[in-house]
């Protein structure tokens, strides 16, 4: 299985959640990562990931997906291939710690989209310091 944390529109209850989760996952949990958060004008969040201790906490799901195919069909709608230069990346997808929900105990690192900051000013993006983006 492969662990992979979603706080946008994959999570349960979000657009893409049928097409590209709903069918490939396993099992889920709700979740945490250490990072801000910031809702764009496109109607999607994005995520900089960030490892001190001073960080804020990032809500969402941890997924642990059934295969790499599964991770890779993601990578598409993300705008994430490896093989690219990360800035004409959409997302980049890296491993980070993820924990609980209740930010007490980490549970595994777990791969996890993330935008540039340069991207996330050229489109906008307004920080949302409760570090949950809400699907409705």
């Amino acid at each position: 299985m492969i662990p992979l944390f979603v706080y946008g529109s994959l999570q349960p209850g979000g657009q893409y959640w049928p097409d590209y989760c709903e069918q490939r996952v396993e099992r889920l949990c709700p979740a945490s990562v250490r990072g801000s958060l910031y809702d764009l004008p496109l109607g999607y969040p994005a995520l900089v990931a960030a490892g001190s201790r001073q960080a804020n906490w990032v809500q969402g799901y941890l997924l642990w997906l059934k295969s790499s195919k599964d991770l890779f069909k993601i990578d598409q709608l993300e705008g994430y291939q490896t093989e690219r230069p990360a800035i004409e990346n959409e997302y980049n997808r890296r491993q980070i710690d993820c924990y609980d929900a209740h930010h007490l105990q980490r549970i595994t690192q777990a791969w996890v989209y993330e935008m540039h900051m340069d991207r996330i000013c050229e489109l906008k993006g307004t920080l949302l310091k409760s570090g949950k983006w809400s699907l409705a």
